[in-house]
């Protein structure tokens, strides 16, 4: 019966793993550095129709800005598209720049994103705990835990501090480097 259970156990773990695999692999990944794309549609309002207002004014940034960030060119050439406001997103390793267009004889407003190249260097508090299960040198199984911290990121690389335990007793503590391969 053990056996069996631990049979089930070894299933289990694979069949997460490849689901795992199947989300990350669903995820949309950012455009190359300095790309401005529209964004995708919020699933959440994906199929909803828009409904019209007739607000009093709308601010808009000057005509300068649209130059200023660089926007495609068939954004910079027409005079009724405004841009209504651009935001940053530095939680990612690459930040992010949100821009919002409105049109203003259609009234319509369209969503831009730019990923941005990765800081020279900047300090990050990403932190990471792990448990893993396999099979060491000469067939013993054991479980890991772990915890990781990123303390710097310098362009695409993070340095930080690594600890992990061993169910057989063995451990390691130390720094190391993560660079991601996405």
């Amino acid at each position: 019966m053990i056996e069996l259970v631990k049979e089930f156990a070894k299933w289990i773990v694979v069949a997460v793993v490849a689901a795992l695999l199947w989300v990350t692999a669903q995820t949309q990944k950012p455009g190359p550095v300095g790309e401005v794309r529209d964004a995708q549609i919020a699933p959440e309002v994906s199929g909803i129709e828009k409904e019209e207002i007739s607000p009093a004014k709308v601010k808009v940034l000057p005509k300068s800005a649209k130059r200023k960030m660089n926007l495609p060119s068939d954004v910079q050439a027409n005079d009724a598209l405004h841009v209504l406001d651009a935001s940053s997103l530095p939680e990612n390793d690459h930040p992010v720049v949100v821009t919002h267009i409105l049109d203003a004889e259609s009234g319509e407003t369209r969503t831009l994103v730019e990923q941005k190249p990765y800081p020279l260097i900047q300090s990050e508090s990403e932190n990471e705990a792990i448990i893993l299960a396999g099979v060491k040198n000469g067939g013993k199984k054991v479980l890991r835990f772990g915890v990781s911290a990123d303390l710097v990121q310098i362009k695409a690389v993070h340095i930080g501090a690594h600890a992990t335990m061993d169910t057989d007793g063995q451990y390691f503590a130390g720094g190391g480097l993560r660079i991601p391969l996405d």
